[in-house]
């Protein structure tokens, strides 16, 4: 190697070298000693490869971010076997962490359920995964439709995420939504007495509400139709979201 031949330590035991070969640059990682691959290359023509770029992160040049990323990541994922009561801590989860909140419907008193709630980001969107089973019926919570809310410390980009803005969300009636498709739902319940889909929109930079296709007649799943209180109940939904 020759030209560049820079080191510095980040002050919490990381040490950085960096090396020019070719024309190019590679940056090596020596917190535990010599390392041999690098974690980032720039060829002499300005690519830019993360080669060991496996775990949360973002990739900047000055102060514009090119790219970031984070794997699939729980943001909660629970199972309870036949007869177990929900503890006060899963109730508080489910009502406050899932920000239902028009709608607080309440997981079932006893019986099976399982339930989970995933995100991963790669460079400006995030890729949510929702599903929800339960073989006795919850608790529909009142007032109207269903907040989904995003993991924490991400917006929406409502610039390419139209959020809905003409619907009663008090499903007060039925209503078209003006909002941006983001993502697809599923709904059924009991022995496959009804299998409903639907679209996931942005209602607002932090949360989501989803569209039902019921017939003719749309409806906005929430505590009035197609609520956490029947028997044998499947939820789910994905959706990629672009994000800030």
């Amino acid at each position: 190697m020759s030209g560049l031949n820079w080191t510095q330590s980040n002050g919490v035991g990381q040490i950085i070298n960096a090396h020019s070969s070719g024309g190019g640059v590679n940056v090596y990682d020596n917190s535990t000693g010599a390392a041999t691959t690098p974690i980032v290359s720039i060829s002499s023509a300005g690519d830019i490869s993360c080669n060991n770029f496996t775990t949360t992160g973002s990739l900047y040049i000055g102060s514009s971010m090119l790219f970031r990323y984070v794997p699939w990541t729980m943001v909660y994922n629970d199972s309870v076997a036949s007869g177990v009561t929900p503890s006060t801590g899963q109730q508080i989860i489910y009502t406050s962490r899932f920000g239902f909140t028009v709608a607080n419907p309440t997981l079932p008193a006893s019986g099976a359920w399982n339930w989970n709630y995933s995100y991963s980001i790669i460079g400006n969107t995030m890729y949510l995964h929702y599903s929800y089973f339960a073989v006795n019926a919850g608790g529909a919570g009142s007032g109207g439709a269903y907040q989904y809310i995003i993991p924490g410390g991400y917006t929406i980009n409502t610039n390419i995420a139209i959020p809905n803005t003409n619907a009663p969300l008090t499903q007060t009636g039925a209503t078209l939504s003006n909002g941006s498709r983001i993502g697809s739902f599923g709904y059924s319940y009991g022995a496959g007495a009804e299998n409903v889909g639907g679209i996931v929109i942005a209602n607002n930079t932090t949360s989501l509400v989803v569209l039902l296709s019921v017939a003719a007649v749309p409806k906005w799943h929430g505590s009035n139709s197609y609520a956490y209180n029947l028997g044998n109940l499947i939820v789910s939904f994905e959706a990629a979201i672009p994000i800030n």
